[in-house]
């Protein structure tokens, strides 16, 4: 089979399975790329990321763990759906964000299309006419081009109180976070025609801090451990988009899909206020010092067409993640959708390199499982980070010790 024939062969497996074709297609939506989780931390839990706001969080999942991210990052990552049925059909994504005192913007190619964006890409083939002349070669895709922002309440509360030289406790205690996305969505899967639509999600966080023993008055003198509950809950293409792709006679929903999520982490983090090497040590290993964390997160997924039950199914996934500073993280997740006939566990790991106290390069890796009888698909993923206030700070350190 050519690598044309497997591009569009490919491309009808990934559409047909996610469609189940005839009447369940309506009623499970269409645009599948809208569907796909494009965080490869997260796919190496199970995809448990409504509430795991811990470094900055999975926007895409919920986009008020926004209002957690610090500092300026680009991100790249690419799986390959189907690989044992089509080798061109691959999912892409890259993605610029930014956070800082607690408000995240993240750009997926908006307002600038050149700086990111997400693709399924069916793969290229030759068009034939009725007669069986060529006309060319055409591609089949879907694309989407998004913005997102979320805020998180205390962090932001925070800096408005540091305006005035005070300090509140807020943050210390208790969170709440909101987000929003916008996505301008694509698909060309019957070609010449492109069709499009705009989806919006939203979501929200609630954070709770029992434990920090470097809080208040008998703070530890040593390495501190903190315990943090969470709780997120979102809805993506919450505004019912439709596309009308020719198949069934009407327009047909996105799929609308409710998430709720819990998480639990616990983390030891390095002594307060060490200077010298053991406070670059600890930039170098982790945000806000953190040595190690352990997180276990659980997610719950609705997913319908629009507001069209009749075809409704459930998604739970289930994850774990431990992680040792920015050098190595290892997660262990499970999936299961009974509409998908996917029951299995996923696996990651990640792998950091400190690039001094400012930055870090990391990259991660996920086994994701797939329908029963194929076997696990993978997802790499590239990240780069600057820690933007840490930066400014050294330079100003720089300017005044020069002067």
């Amino acid at each position: 089979m050519g690598g044309n024939r497997v591009a569009v062969f490919g491309a009808a497996v990934w559409v047909a399975g996610m469609f189940a074709l005839g009447g369940d297609a309506i009623a499970q939506g269409t645009a599948r790329s809208l569907d796909l989780d494009t965080s490869v931390r997260s796919l190496g839990r199970g995809g448990a990321a409504n509430a795991v706001f811990w470094d900055g969080g999975n926007e895409w999942a919920n986009p008020a763990l926004l209002g957690y991210r610090r500092g300026l990052s680009f991100a790249w990552d690419r799986q390959q759906l189907v690989p044992e049925l089509a080798d061109d059909v691959t999912h892409t994504s890259r993605r610029v964000s930014l956070g800082l005192w607690g408000v995240g913007f993240s750009s997926m190619g908006q307002p600038v299309d050149v700086i990111g964006g997400a693709d399924l890409d069916y793969g290229s083939s030759e068009g034939t006419d009725p007669g069986g002349n060529p006309t060319g070669t055409y591609s089949l895709f879907e694309h989407i081009r998004a913005w997102s922002l979320g805020v998180s309440a205390a962090a932001v509360l925070d800096q408005v109180a540091a305006l005035f030289g005070g300090r509140t406790s807020v943050a210390d205690w208790a969170d709440v976070a909101v987000g929003t996305s916008r996505k301008r969505f694509a698909m060309a899967l019957f070609p010449p025609e492109t069709h499009t639509a705009n989806a919006t999600d939203w979501g929200l966080l609630a954070r709770l801090t029992p434990l920090d023993t470097r809080r208040g008055a008998g703070a530890a003198a040593g390495a501190t451990h903190r315990v943090d509950l969470s709780f997120g809950h979102s809805m993506l293409n919450a505004n019912d988009a439709t596309l009308d792709v020719g198949l069934f006679g009407r327009a047909v929903p996105t799929s609308r899909i409710k998430r709720d999520g819990g998480a639990i982490g616990w983390t030891l983090r390095a002594a307060p206020g060490a200077g010298g090497p053991g406070r670059r040590m600890a930039r170098c290993l982790g945000p806000d010092g953190a040595l190690v964390r352990v997180v276990l997160a659980a997610d719950r997924e609705h997913v319908s067409a629009g507001d069209d039950e009749s075809g409704a199914y459930d998604v739970e996934r289930r994850g774990l993640e431990a992680a040792f500073g920015r050098v190595f993280a290892l997660r262990l997740g499970h999936v299961r959708d009974e509409e998908g006939d996917i029951d299995g566990y996923s696996w990651g790991l990640g792998v950091g390199a400190p690039l001094g106290p400012l930055a870090e390069l990391a990259y991660d890796f996920a086994s994701i499982p797939q329908a029963e009888g194929l076997d696990h698909r993978s997802a790499h993923s590239v990240t780069l980070r600057l820690d933007v206030l840490e930066t400014l700070r050294t330079w100003r350190e720089e300017g005044s010790h020069a002067n």
